[in-house]
């Protein structure tokens, strides 16, 4: 299983208003298939950004990367990961240096394909790819040149990650997931439903793991607190908004 799978798969079962929990299951079920810190703050990472599109914070850009880097801070703060990062000879809060190089990237007026690659990687690693879907995102809130006119933001994000070449799976299941969660299930064309091996059962898992949310959320046994009628609330509108930015 991919970390993309693994950590969107997260946001599906523990979106909670705060994201607290969101960040210790994304990092717990990364262990499963990673053995590095920077694979479990891959996941975590992918995991907040959904979180937060979730909440609308894709409607004000900067704000929405400065408080990824922010909570990032803190999660690149633990002992394991300052070694891992010296051990792979990366900058000290690798994740975080990424998502500046986005932030830089953001506030640039043409950015080339090649540029992206240069500066975010599009490989298979976590750090190679996580910041890269969540730039792919970001640029693609607006209409691109490359991309054909009449495609919406969530069309265009698909179109510009497999467009970066590289592990293109992996980005564009990652950077769908946050432009998801953002535009809406009716943003997604029902031709490419149509098109998609396995999007009914998709669908189905997807049903399930929120119907089980539903119920640890009012006193199931799992032994976390309840996250209350406003955290669904908050949970279901990544399927309720229309596409804002076209």
């Amino acid at each position: 299983m991919s970390l993309g799978v693994l950590a969107n798969s997260v946001n599906i079962l523990y979106n909670t208003y705060t994201g607290i929990y969101d960040t210790v299951f994304a990092h717990r079920g990364a262990m499963l298939t990673h053995s590095c810190s920077l694979g479990y703050n891959g996941a975590v990472l992918q995991a907040l950004a959904v979180h937060l599109s979730l909440q609308g914070a894709l409607d004000l850009p900067l704000k929405f990367i400065s408080t990824l880097i922010t909570q990032m801070e803190d999660v690149e703060s633990d002992e394991a990961t300052l070694n891992d990062a010296r051990i792979l000879k990366e900058a000290e809060k690798p994740f975080c240096e990424r998502l500046h190089r986005v932030s830089d990237l953001m506030h640039r007026s043409k950015v080339s394909i090649e540029e992206v690659i240069s500066e975010l990687g599009n490989g298979i690693a976590a750090l190679h790819s996580v910041p890269t879907a969540i730039f792919c995102v970001l640029h693609c809130l607006q209409p691109r040149e490359c991309l054909p006119e009449n495609y919406g933001g969530l069309e265009r994000t698909i179109a510009y990650s497999l467009a970066l070449g590289g592990d293109t799976d992996t980005i564009a299941c990652m950077a769908g997931a946050i432009a998801g969660a953002h535009y809406g299930i009716e943003a997604i064309p029902q031709s490419w439903i149509k098109c998609c091996e396995g999007a009914e059962d998709a669908d189905m898992n997807a049903e399930r793991l929120h119907m089980l949310y539903q119920q640890t959320s009012q006193g199931g046994g799992t032994g976390e607190p309840s996250c209350g009628a406003e955290s669904q609330s908050k949970a279901s509108n990544g399927t309720e908004k229309k596409a804002r930015a076209e």
